[in-house]
């Protein structure tokens, strides 16, 4: 038996830290147990050493035999169970629960796929969730709370303090990265008396590149206790002249051991229990949900998901209000950004405007504290700016610096780094942002921002987030206590909004210079106006069917039903479900059943008529909202779209597959029903689609 763990190894040098792979650590936290799994006998191939405290059995019994053989049936047939649902959603972990044979342990077991190998975790059921926790409907409910800040930092807040009290977690923080990774803490929540780390910055290093890069695709990460002894992963022995295989690849497990480096990290925090949780928005790392606890912790798979879920909802809402808020800056740039091109249009010279009344719009447009326009010898300045002369200093520097840039855009929050010459400027001109006009290559608009002084608090010294052990290696530093910086020589950064509005600006302003590339220009506005609907219609849209999606059922069923109040009309609400369309998947292929799934959306786009909508729930579920649907009508709809379901051919590729039949369960909400809500009428049509599945499948049940 082979191990590539060594539980007496040196700590690793923090200078490397960010090469440390911490994928394939050859270890798990030992509350659970880990087992690789091989083929389709799922024969054991890796086993952890606490495998025998947990299942009975050391893993020199285990290597080499079968599942089935080995630990029963059962947990062979709820491992292929997982794992076909978790090849359906490749990103969640398939879960389930089982009880050691001859014990009363009931263990929670997750598999996942790593490679050509199939990764069995189990762990004992925690008893530590607090009170509640099993129930997800009040949790849920409190996220209305979240959703109804209308701040940035307000929903963080509350998303805080919502969190550290369904999880019991000392401290839970609200973290948010900047361009260049490091962090801040923008929200806190505490339940007990201790330092606050609100508002502190944390270095890029206390969080490596490859660290974050497991958070995209695993985005939950528990440590239960940070002084338990990692427990080795043991593996099977190659056969004789064979080579062993590559470590395993524990980048989706819930189990996967701790580098020493962050160990010791949390253990200079004083934190001995953590849960960290990625707020991901548009595929990218935007922060981190944060808990910390004193003592060992470990929360339950009903938690953690619920968890899951939870941030999920919260990346949703950070996102929206960081959009709302840079929607609102931008509308007040375009806005001055208008009236220049409105007074230019109507007659007026540039270097007028820059001179005159309109000054504070040209500023405006990127909200700049001083503008100059350089053209070939002329040079016209408006605002807080420096001298002419330094001025056409400043453009032979960069020139000097950047003397091949194509583009000849140019922007920086600290001009002295650039041009060391400028740095006594920083009161005038501490912030550049230069931008070329067509014409002649003297021809910029240069916009200048003032010295801002900052205080910047972080978690400790960021120039000293290193120790020096006694041994020589370097690790994470022991102090967190809020170490103020004051920067100076910068400026407040350009931001996205306030770039690309001198972008549009610029652009708008050589239109009405030569007056030759309106017509491109116009053409150019109406594309982006058209990706920007494109790109709100695909946010509301299944990719793979072209239906609507769970997020588009989620905001327009409460309308749909309070629209019904008003009105009087009745609404019905229908839950189809394919039968058997996991066997499906596992018999015929992935393929085939998005094949499956787009001829199934094809035919209900074509059912629909006026006023209805079809969304693709998930997996193979369908929502259907019939307007003005009454119970006899819903009924005969539904019973004619089964049918033509069970005949509809399903081919690709060459090949034939066998058509699916669905199970349709219908609620009806009208008459003396005028308070439903949408989760009570999804649920009277969850149920009724249960008792379709339960009477045989392949019919409709209307719920009474």
């Amino acid at each position: 038996m082979e191990s590539s763990f060594n539980p007496v190894a040196p700590l690793p040098d923090l200078g490397v830290c960010d090469r440390e792979p911490i994928h394939i650590p050859g270890s798990i936290q030992p509350h659970g147990c880990l087992l690789a799994l091989s083929g389709r006998h799922l024969r054991i191939v890796q086993a952890s050493c606490t495998c025998e405290p947990l299942l009975g059995v050391a893993p020199s019994g285990l290597l080499g035999r079968e599942l089935a053989n080995t630990l029963g049936a059962e947990l062979h047939r709820s491992v292929q169970e997982g794992l076909a649902r978790h090849r359906i959603m490749p990103a969640v972990a398939g879960g389930f629960a089982w009880q050691v044979p001859g014990t009363g342990l009931t263990l929670a077991g997750y598999v996942h796929q790593s490679g050509d190998l199939t990764v069995l975790e189990l762990e004992p059921l925690a008893g530590d969730d607090p009170a509640g926790a099993a129930d997800p409907a009040p949790a849920m409910a409190a996220l209305h709370w979240v959703r109804a800040e209308s701040g940035l930092e307000a929903k963080a807040q509350s998303a805080a303090a919502l969190l550290q009290q369904l999880t019991g977690f000392d401290r839970v923080m609200v973290y948010r990265f900047d361009a260049d990774w490091h962090g801040e803490v923008i929200a806190e929540s505490r339940g007990l008396p201790q330092e606050s780390y609100l508002g502190l910055h944390y270095p890029a290093s206390d969080i490596p590149a490859q660290a974050r890069r497991l958070y995209l695709v695993n985005p939950t990460r528990v440590i239960a206790d940070r002084d338990a002894v990692q427990s080795p992963i043991i593996a099977l022995p190659p056969a004789p002249g064979a080579a062993a295989g590559p470590p395993l690849d524990l980048t989706k497990s819930l189990l996967r051991s701790v580098s020493p480096v962050h160990l010791e990290y949390l253990r200079n925090m004083g934190v001995r229990a953590s849960l960290s949780s990625a707020l991901i928005r548009d595929g990218a790392l935007w922060g981190l949900i944060a808990c910390h606890h004193g003592q060992p912790r470990r929360l339950g798979r009903g938690l953690r998901e619920l968890l899951g879920w939870m941030v999920q909802d919260l990346a949703t809402q950070l996102a929206l209000a960081e959009e709302v808020r840079t929607r609102h800056y931008a509308v007040r740039l375009k806005a001055s950004r208008d009236r220049v091109i409105s007074a230019m249009r109507a007659g007026a010279r540039l270097t007028g405007l820059i001179q005159g009344p309109a000054l504070a719009d040209v500023l405006g447009a990127i909200g700049a504290d001083g503008v100059a326009l350089i053209r070939d010898r002329e040079l016209t300045t408006g605002g807080i700016t420096p001298e002419p002369t330094r001025i056409r200093a400043i453009v032979e520097g960069l020139m000097g610096c950047y003397p091949d840039d194509p583009s000849g855009v140019f922007l920086t929050d600290c001009l002295s780094q650039h041009v060391p010459t400028a740095a006594d400027l920083a009161p005038t001109a501490a912030g550049l942002a230069l931008f070329p006009l067509t014409g002649p290559p003297l021809v910029k608009l240069m916009w200048f921002r003032g010295e801002q002084v900052r205080r910047v608090a972080w978690a400790g010294n960021p120039d000293k987030a290193t120790t020096l052990a006694p041994d020589g290696r370097l690790g994470p530093r022991k102090s967190f206590a809020a170490w103020i910086e004051t920067v100076r020589q910068r400026s407040l950064p350009w931001t996205a909004e306030e770039v690309e509005s001198a972008r549009h600006l610029t652009a708008l302003v050589d239109i009405e210079l030569h007056k030759t590339v309106e017509d491109a220009l116009r053409a150019s506005l109406a594309h982006v106006q058209r990706l920007e609907e494109a790109l709100r219609d695909q946010a509301l849209r299944d990719p793979l069917t072209g239906l609507f999606n769970r997020r588009y059922l989620d905001a327009t069923l409460p309308r749909e039903i309070e629209r019904r109040g008003r009105c009087e009309e009745p609404l019905a609400v229908a839950v189809l479900d394919l039968d058997g369309f996991e066997a499906f998947n596992d018999t015929h292929g992935l393929a085939a059943g998005d094949l499956a799934l787009r001829a199934i959306g094809g035919l209900l786009l074509r059912s629909l008529g006026g006023g209805e909508i079809a969304c693709r729930s998930g997996g193979g579920e369908f929502t259907l909202l019939l307007p003005n649907a009454t119970l006899e009508h819903a009924r005969g709809r539904l019973e004619g779209l089964r049918q033509a379901l069970a005949v509809l051919p399903l081919r690709g590729g060459g090949e034939e597959f066998p058509p699916l039949s669905a199970s349709i369960g219908v609620a009806v909400a009208g008459g003396e029903d005028r308070a439903a809500t949408a989760a009570a009428l999804l649920a009277r049509a969850d149920a009724a689609l249960n008792q379709a599945k339960a009477q045989g499948r392949n019919r409709v049940v209307v719920a009474h």
